[in-house]
């Protein structure tokens, strides 16, 4: 093989026992659910960041063994977090009734996230601060009235594809805001 490339059994080279192993463990029998996430708030088709989440999802169809969950913030409409504990923490469930609940139930259902963002004054749009926020305190909340004594670990893959308007746009501040956002959730 080449230097970096490892080099898969494959079925003829191996004894019998494993070689039925490898009938059991086929990858193409196991998919993935990527959750892709155009933050933009404009319409897909004028949407950069749209294009650039197309580039990254056939990369990863390359590898094969993916599908995929889709959200746009485009034409969304997400209410920021109001902070009403009681509420949330009763009813484990937000008080606002908006587009949020579509992107929390892809995002709970999904293995692995890729964010493609644009840059909005050193950072993400504001649907996306939303999201994140509400996500996080409903997360708090539920932990607290269970009586967790740590967070859940979720173990989702991330990666963020960001982009902005100059050499200077933010870029740095913006994947360090999710690299943050991917900590916290563990």
């Amino acid at each position: 093989t080449s230097i970096g490339e490892v080099e898969r059994p494959v079925k003829e080279q191996l004894p019998e026992k494993e070689a039925a192993m490898m009938d059991l463990l086929n990858m193409d029998d196991i998919k993935l659910k990527i959750f892709a996430i155009n933050a933009s708030p404009r319409s897909p088709k004028r949407s950069n960041s749209q294009i650039l989440l197309e580039a990254g999802k056939e990369g990863a169809e390359q590898i094969g063994g993916v599908e995929f969950l889709e959200y746009s913030f485009s034409g969304k409409h997400i209410e920021p977090c109001r902070m009403c504990i009681p509420y949330c923490g009763k009813h484990q469930e937000c008080v606002h009734k908006d587009d949020m609940q579509e992107f929390r139930s892809k995002w709970l259902n999904s293995d692995g996230i890729i964010w493609s963002v644009p840059i909005y004054h050193m950072g993400p749009p504001s649907g996306v601060t939303a999201v994140i926020d509400r996500m996080n305190e409903l997360r708090f909340q539920t932990r607290f009235k269970s009586g967790q004594t740590q967070y859940p670990r979720l173990m989702k893959a991330g990666g963020v594809i960001v982009q902005g308007g100059s050499q200077y746009g933010g870029q740095e501040i913006t994947q360090q805001f999710f690299m943050h956002h991917f900590m916290l959730l563990q």
